[in-house]
């Protein structure tokens, strides 16, 4: 296994990465300045371009090369190299994606950045909409997990896209996550509650708009701007009227 690893690792360090403004840097913009990981701030498009490459063990079977990524996911330093492994697991079937969802949700433990999180939840979402009894059970272990970007599955990973799914959870299960973390301190949980009320709202308008106006004062600004972005201009000066009337006292 670690022959792999150092094949991709010398693979991937052959790519030129393009010049960036620091503050684009991948780990002070994708790591927020404090992933552990290395990033070599190789663009996506490259990164897939040489991932249908192929690599020495690319001949080998899916059930093969699951167990190649998953230990070159587990072991490696580097942010790209972990994104050719959710790559390449979004490259199989939808029954090989399912076959191997232990691994995938493995995968967590190692997450430190908004792009594998958002990665993950892409998995996540897919795995809640085809087993329900599986996946609802662990969202709500994640929901109380001291990690933060634990918790931002529970919140991301509920309908991730929600034009992407064919069966969501009703307006009460989704509701139970966004209560959860409305006073969460961590950053990019906060985010991720702002996805998940914007991804809600178009699902579930009226349910989650009465939702937004009944914490209209609690709601982070963090939070907000996701949140609110669907909403009609009218709705949404009056849900920022009352914010500021809120704030003014």
């Amino acid at each position: 296994m670690k022959k792999f690893l150092q094949e991709v690792h010398t693979e991937i360090l052959k790519i030129p990465a393009p010049k960036k403004p620091t503050a684009f840097e991948g780990f002070n913009y994708i790591g927020a300045g404090k992933s552990k990981l290395q990033f070599l701030d190789i663009q996506f498009p490259i990164l897939r371009k040489r991932l249908k490459q192929g690599f020495s063990f690319s001949h080998l079977s899916s059930s093969q090369q699951i167990k190649i990524w998953d230990y070159i996911i587990r072991n490696t330093k580097t942010f790209e190299v972990m994104m050719l492994s959710l790559m390449w697991l979004k490259l199989r079937t939808k029954d090989e994606i399912l076959e191997f969802r232990d691994f995938s949700i493995e995968w967590l433990l190692r997450c430190d950045n908004w792009a594998i999180s958002d990665s993950l939840s892409d998995f996540y979402a897919f795995y809640l909409e085809e087993d329900k009894k599986f996946m609802l059970p662990l969202l709500k272990t994640w929901r109380n997990s001291p990690n933060p970007w634990v918790r931002r599955q529970s919140l991301v990973s509920l309908m991730y896209y929600s034009r992407l799914r064919r069966r969501v959870l009703s307006f009460k299960e989704i509701k139970y996550f966004l209560n959860a973390h409305l006073n969460d301190e961590h950053y990019y949980v906060q985010k991720g509650l702002g996805w998940a009320l914007r991804e809600s709202y178009n699902i579930y308008p009226i349910e989650t708009l009465a939702f937004l106006k009944k914490n209209v004062k609690k709601i982070s600004s963090t939070a907000w701007v996701a949140a609110t972005e669907k909403l009609s201009k009218p709705t949404k000066s009056q849900l920022i009227l009352a914010r500021k009337r809120h704030h003014s006292l």
